[in-house]
């Protein structure tokens, strides 16, 4: 009977000591705004505009990058750590600057985004760690900064370059297409394989990985491209949005390259983001302009003050 017990306590306790996953979700809800577990977090006292688009979690510490703007109507590229606020540039060197996506790793921290000097029509694609910029382009072409990944010794940005999908490996350049429009949204390293979710010139979702593309299925045979990946074990999960029609999107999920069907699918959901914490997927997105999670297809809405919130990023800690 006291080694029943004793089996009985020691359960208690370790069930009692395991912790429920905690969500964050970074977006803009009138200003640059994180959500954790459906409570929204504002980054900002709103008196300039601004956006959050990307959320790391490293420790105890959590990592968000936007942008925000400032007295004199110049938006500067922003950093937010645990709340506090840190401008990566101030306006003087550049007309406009945003940070885009954030990885941190062994204590550093890796941004990239976009910075527009006084002197350049396009932006350049820039790259901070630990606050020091580093020039990726020089604002000779168009350039959408959207996702960034370390593994290892490098580092991944994925882009639009020109017109083109494109990642760069370091400071190196890899055009991904370079026939008609393509774009790249999203980069995961997994080991030796780099992963890039995207949209090819025949506006079809895309997974490419190590450089060669992947076709995803689309079921409404219209427009639809991927806007997210991540890799749990030896699954790749990639998310992203199908055209039903008349400007009507619905979420798309593909598991190793099949399409997977949904829970709860009635709602039309724009999603952009994905976080697989073991056998749980995570998405984030919109739904008629208001901010959304939803976790193995069961749509949660968030907390919004604004009839337009938008959510950029999800990470699960």
């Amino acid at each position: 009977m006291k080694n029943i017990l004793k089996l009985l306590f020691f359960g208690i306790v370790l069930f009692s000591g395991c912790k429920s996953p905690v969500v964050y979700v970074a977006g803009y809800d009138g200003d640059a705004v994180l959500w954790k577990n459906g409570v929204a977090q504002y980054l900002t006292d709103k008196t300039f505009r601004s956006q959050a688009h990307s959320v790391f979690v490293s420790g105890k510490d959590v990592y968000v990058a936007g942008e925000g703007e400032n007295e004199e109507g110049i938006w500067n590229a922003k950093l937010w750590k645990n709340g506090k606020e840190q401008n990566l540039t101030d306006g003087t060197d550049g007309t406009y600057a945003t940070a885009r996506s954030i990885f941190v790793i062994n204590n550093d921290v890796y941004v990239a985004g976009a910075m527009r000097r006084k002197d350049q029509i396009y932006v350049s694609a820039v790259l901070w760690k630990n606050g020091n910029i580093q020039y990726l382009s020089n604002g000779t072409e168009h350039v959408e900064i959207n996702s960034i990944f370390v593994g290892g010794n490098d580092v991944y940005v994925a882009a639009q370059y020109d017109a083109f999908a494109a990642i760069w490996k370091n400071d190196k350049l890899e055009l991904l297409a370079d026939t008609g429009v393509s774009r790249a949204y999203s980069v995961y390293v997994k080991g030796n394989d780099v992963y890039v979710a995207g949209m090819d010139h025949h506006e079809a979702a895309v997974l490419w990985t190590n450089g060669v593309a992947q076709t995803l299925p689309d079921r409404t045979k219209h427009t639809a491209y991927a806007t997210s990946v991540f890799v749990s074990d030896k699954d790749v999960y990639v998310v992203g949005n199908e055209n039903r029609g008349l400007g009507i999107w619905t979420v798309a999920l593909w598991k190793n390259g099949i399409a997977q069907n949904l829970s709860d699918e009635s709602k039309p959901m724009y999603v952009t983001s994905v976080f697989v914490v073991k056998n749980d997927i995570y998405m984030a997105g919109m739904i008629d302009g208001v901010a959304a999670l939803s976790k193995n297809g069961v749509v949660q809405i968030l907390r919004s003050e604004t009839p337009r919130a938008r959510v950029n990023s999800i990470f699960v800690k």
